[in-house]
């Protein structure tokens, strides 16, 4: 199993994400360290329009880019996450999560969860192929999520149905990429604690 771990300084050389949807979760190509973070459109959970680059408003962020609300290993995650929020505040970093999933699936389960990380909807799908993580579901997959009640929204751009590669991305007040994280086996997320790791690597540099 293929995954991918990265956390270097800003200079780094930034190699170009693809914006392709990918047949395989193992083939995706995620946005590079270094990178400058794309300013795709986003629906907060009140239904208003944001940009990427007005919520992150020149400050740095922790990115949590996840499958859904309806995905437990996601809306676990997330929850661990909120014990970790006070010490990214105080180190100057904000939390927040994006997912191609509906707004109010999100706020079902941020509810449900006790999550108050803030969320986005990229029902667009823009962030999720400018970060570089989509890749399309197979019959046999999408068969099974039927099975268990799960409806995905299909990519309003060419109708198929897509996912994101849940990913961490940390990114400085200039919006510069500085430690990505992705894992194709969608079961296997980075702890809070390296997440913590790899904040107060940055900082210390």
């Amino acid at each position: 199993m293929k995954y991918w771990i990265v956390a270097v300084c800003a200079t780094a050389f930034a190699l170009s994400a693809s914006a392709d949807v990918k047949e395989q979760a193992g083939d995706i190509e995620p946005l590079a360290v270094g990178a400058m973070v794309p300013d795709v459109n986003l629906v907060d959970l009140s239904g208003d329009e944001v940009t990427l680059h007005d919520v992150l408003d020149n400050e740095p962020a922790v990115l949590i880019l996840f499958r859904g609300g309806w995905c437990p290993y996601c809306t676990r995650h997330l929850a661990a996450l909120m014990d970790i929020m006070p010490v990214l505040e105080e180190r100057g970093y904000s939390l927040y999560g994006i997912s191609p999933d509906t707004r109010d699936s999100m706020r079902t389960a941020a509810g449900q969860k006790d999550i108050s990380i803030e969320l986005f909807s990229d029902a667009s799908f823009e962030a999720t192929k400018s970060f570089g993580l989509a890749f399309r579901l197979d019959d046999a997959t999408l068969a099974k999520y039927d099975e268990y009640g799960i409806s995905l929204t299909p990519d309003p751009a060419s109708g198929d149905t897509i996912l994101p590669v849940p990913a961490v991305f940390i990114v400085d007040a200039e919006g510069r990429v500085q430690f990505t994280y992705t894992n194709p086996d969608y079961k296997e997320r980075l702890s809070p604690e390296k997440i913590l790791e790899a904040v107060g690597a940055l900082t210390a540099e």
